[in-house]
């Protein structure tokens, strides 16, 4: 064959393997499909230009690690009436809506005012009959995006009847983000279905008007799936999970949901989200836990649970959650029953009503149920209970507030046969406060004492908490604050105490903790130093321990030695009266910031020890001015607190809890004494940390900073 000839079939293989790869082949790996409904170019999707006006066009083309980027418009699965046909996710491929169709960067798109439609509406406008089973199709699929898209009107009519915006199964790391899932049906998940997948995440996505008969916004099964920041807004579900459903029938469903609001969803069971393991099960190695974390019910509806319903050996964890206006038919707010497990922190509960059970129903129940700062206001029920009922069930109540919830059989908490403990809590304003069987309460307020009840009690108070107004008192719940000289405060059991209250305060701010969910807490009152009364003292001679020299007007002055040997001690001056500190305030703490400088030769930390710190109740010589002999004279309290290394940056914060605390003056000077431990180094060298003083700048000057509160 001579040389022309082999060229020539050269050139033609090349041509009929090129002719007949994929169009992402010749694209280098990484590659951006755009797609434009209006483009009118080459539409080879290689620019805004010439996109792709078929979404299907950029899936059939890229491979994995592109990236697809959708114009605003809408775009349908097909344009037959083939309602199997869906948006299939590939691996490793990217999909992102929300572009105008002039972006050069990702970041510049605006997912929410370009809005892209992926459709599922085939047919009539307005007949769901004929609609897609799927829009998108997210199944059997490894590190896939879909993101900024509005997910519309899908229908699955037909087997497996699920997911009719999105159906997912046994994917791996997918990722759902800042989508609209809206107006689609199925029997379950009508807005998206979720099957034995892992790794799947779910970021700012909005579920609403969702429909089916499980699930209505979302059905997650056998899936450890992570929500974060979604909304279920008047999503509806027949039987059960008007916005969410969990479930577990071959496996572990341990969700994730932080920063979550449930509105105004509806079902039979849990009107805004259902958690249980399959009836139809042993049980044995399922799990259906749901931790919950900022999250918001209201508005909710259902017959059993208003808003969630956790059941059948479930378990579910609530921390930092709202339950307003939710109704329900047993359990306003919650139901758990048949052997679930539940625990509630940092919660309130308030405006919800039921026909009984009360806002929260435990029945049946031998799991655990712990509520710990849990606030119930102006919650009511038809009968049996205002607040909470518990029926065949154990129950620990720490640190809750009850009060003005109301019931026509005039009772707050009902216990029907069940082992209720009740601790640091306040009952007060709901009727009979409890009501049936035999309850323990331990140093709590109740109202009525223990006279009339079925209780059995130790160090219980009949005396008003002075509770404030439900209102925004800090943290990510509304709590009832404590009055000024509440009887509940300083007066609840340390061993039973949560570390913080309803709000995220520290427990406790005085001696004790305080009563119910809200802990009265401290406040903060700051001193600035006296520029006319600190300043610096040397010692006379080297080993004297006497005054020889002073300074009280340099914005600066320093501790350590001289090139003689010297020491240099210094005194801070505060006028602890002025701003005044309310009279009966209890002191809790304090803080002495301190900025430095400068260092004045070699470390002097390393030289010299310890720089040790004393307090004076009033001032160390006979006036509050500076005086040589501040420099010896005695403290109230010597080395009440030690600096032993150079600051990280150039600010130091020493903070005391209650030792040195008699010792601040609030009725007029408080100083305090900087020194060394060691007086010398015998190098003949100054070796030295200067602080700003009260003369400096107001932002250098040295605070102290008190903290107290009022009982």
């Amino acid at each position: 064959m001579n040389k022309t000839r082999i060229i020539f079939y050269a050139f033609l293989i090349l041509a009929l393997l090129t002719s007949t790869l994929p169009t992402s082949q010749a694209r280098a790996a990484g590659a951006i499909y755009y797609v434009k409904a209006n483009a009118v170019g080459s539409n080879d999707g290689s620019s805004w230009a010439n996109a792709y006006t078929d979404l299907q066009n950029a899936l059939a083309a890229s491979v994995s690690g592109d990236e697809i980027w959708v114009a605003k418009g809408t775009y349908k699965p097909t344009s037959s009436a083939d309602r199997t046909v869906s948006f299939n996710l590939k691996d490793g491929v990217a999909v992102y809506g929300g572009f105008v169709g002039t972006e050069t960067l990702r970041t510049e798109r605006n997912w929410t005012a370009n809005l892209t439609f992926l459709s599922g509406n085939l047919g009539v406008a307005g007949d769901v009959n004929d609609n897609s089973y799927h829009v998108v199709n997210g199944s059997n699929v490894t590190d896939a995006v879909l993101d900024g898209f509005v997910v519309i009107a899908g229908n699955d009519s037909a087997p497996p009847n699920a997911g009719g915006g999105i159906y997912i199964t046994q994917s791996h790391n997918l990722t759902l983000a800042n989508l609209t899932v809206t107006t689609n049906q199925a029997k379950q998940g009508g807005g998206l279905y979720n099957f034995a997948s892992t790794g799947l995440t779910l970021t700012h996505i909005t579920f609403t008007n969702n429909g089916a008969e499980y699930g209505g916004g979302f059905s997650n099964v056998n899936s450890d799936t992570i929500l974060t920041d979604i909304t279920f807004n008047n999503n509806s579900a027949y039987f059960a999970g008007g916005g969410m459903k969990n479930l577990a029938n071959n496996g572990k469903s341990n969700p994730t949901l932080t920063n979550v609001v449930f509105n105004k969803n509806s079902s039979f069971a849990g009107g805004a989200m259902i958690n249980q393991i399959s009836t139809s099960t042993t049980y044995d190695g399922l799990e259906a836990n749901v931790i919950f974390t900022n999250v918001v019910f209201s508005d909710n509806s259902g017959y059993l649970g208003g808003a969630l319903h956790n059941t059948y050996f479930a378990t579910a964890k609530l921390t930092n959650a709202t339950f307003k206006n939710n109704t329900g038919r047993l359990g306003g707010g919650i139901l758990n029953d048949a052997r679930a497990n539940i625990e509630i922190t940092n919660a309130t509960f308030n405006g919800n009503s039921t026909q009984q059970g009360g806002v929260i129903a435990i029945e049946s129940n031998t799991g655990d149920a712990i509520l710990k700062n849990v606030t119930f206001r102006s919650n009511s029920a038809e009968r049996e209970t205002g607040w909470l009922s518990a029926s065949g069930s154990s129950l620990k109540l720490i640190n809750i507030t009850a009060s003005g919830n109301q019931s026509a059989d005039h009772c707050g908490l009902r216990n029907n046969q069940s082992t209720i403990s009740i601790e640091n809590s306040i009952l007060w304003g709901n009727d009979t406060e409890v009501c049936g069987s035999t309850t323990s309460i331990q140093n709590s307020i109740v109202q009525g004492g223990c006279t009339g009840s079925p209780l059995t009690c130790s160090n219980v108070l009949d005396d008003n908490p002075l509770l404030g107004a439900l209102a925004d008192n800090g943290g990510f719940t509304k709590t009832l604050a404590l009055g000024a000289g509440s009887p509940a405060i300083d007066k609840a059991s340390g061993a039973a105490c949560p570390t913080t209250d309803q709000r995220g305060v520290t427990r406790a701010q005085g001696p004790a903790c305080d009563m119910g969910a809200y802990e009265k807490d401290q406040t903060a009152v700051t001193f600035n130093a006296q520029a006319a009364n600190d300043g610096w003292i040397l010692e006379s001679a080297k080993g004297s321990g006497a005054g020889g020299s002073m300074n009280a007007a340099a914005a600066s002055f320093p501790v350590g030695d001289d090139a003689t040997d010297r020491q240099y001690r210094a005194i801070l001056s505060f006028n602890t009266a002025s701003p005044a500190i309310p009279a009966g305030a209890v002191l809790t703490g304090a803080r002495l910031k301190l900025k430095s400088q400068s260092i004045t030769g070699a470390n002097p930390f390393s030289l010299l020890g310890d720089l040790l710190i004393d307090i004076r109740k009033g001032f160390f010589g006979n006036a509050a001015t500076l005086e040589l002999r501040d420099f010896k004279s005695a403290a109230s309290q010597d080395a009440i607190g030690s600096i032993t290394t150079l600051p990280s940056g150039t600010s130091y914060n020493k903070t005391w809890l209650k030792s040195i605390l008699p010792n601040i003056n609030t009725n007029g000077v408080t100083q305090f004494r900087l020194r060394f431990a060691q007086d010398t180094n015998n190098d003949q060298i100054s070796n030295a940390i200067n602080f700003y003083s009260g003369d400096a700048a107001a932002a250098d000057r040295p605070q102290l900073v008190v903290y107290y509160y009022v009982p």
